[in-house]
């Protein structure tokens, strides 16, 4: 467990978060979460995510008020082609739901996994929504993390945490 936050800390504002460790052995991948996320049950999976090729991992904070997805695809993907998968997904999204404005696509190289990412302003649901792609194993991964937009300012600065903290397991491939 490691301490991002911690009200004790001289002008600090914010009750004290810490990261946990997430390990996905089928997947080969570990990250590290604000404590206290949780997977979501069966029947608020069906009520929110009603499709049939719903993200593999939902899970949500204590409060229900963030949710983070993680999907998994057997598309191949290589890391030096993240930002322009994640661009093409941009796109996507604007093209999709033209009532959210969305940033510009960025690449996060500093942690081990150069990750590609985009925000989008849902204001009418009062929430931010980011999508972030990665390659784990060559293959495509898709994480979503939302938000409420009047916490904008710590989930942007835990996502920087969230992006370096993931990294591949050296043991298989997590696909074969």
């Amino acid at each position: 467990m490691r301490t991002i936050f911690d009200k004790e800390t001289e002008g600090g504002m914010q009750n004290a978060l810490h990261l946990v460790t997430w390990k996905l052995p089928d997947k080969q991948f570990v990250l590290e979460l604000p404590e206290g996320f949780a997977e979501i049950d069966e029947e608020k999976k069906e009520e929110n995510y009603p499709l049939s090729d719903r993200p593999e991992i939902i899970l949500e904070d204590e409060q229900g008020e963030v949710q983070l997805t993680l999907q998994f695809f057997y598309k191949v993907m290589k890391t030096d082609e993240t930002k322009g998968v994640t661009e093409q997904i941009h796109e996507l999204m604007e093209n999709t739901y033209v009532q959210y404005p969305s940033s510009q696509v960025y690449l996060d190289k500093n942690g081990e996994i150069p990750i590609g990412w985009f925000l989008m302003r849902m204001s009418d649901l009062k929430k931010e929504h980011i999508k972030a792609v990665f390659s784990i194993k060559r293959h495509m991964a898709l994480l979503t993390l939302t938000y409420p937009e009047e916490e904008s300012w710590k989930w942007r600065a835990i996502k920087d945490y969230i992006f370096i903290s993931i990294k591949e397991e050296s043991n298989g491939t997590g696909y074969e």
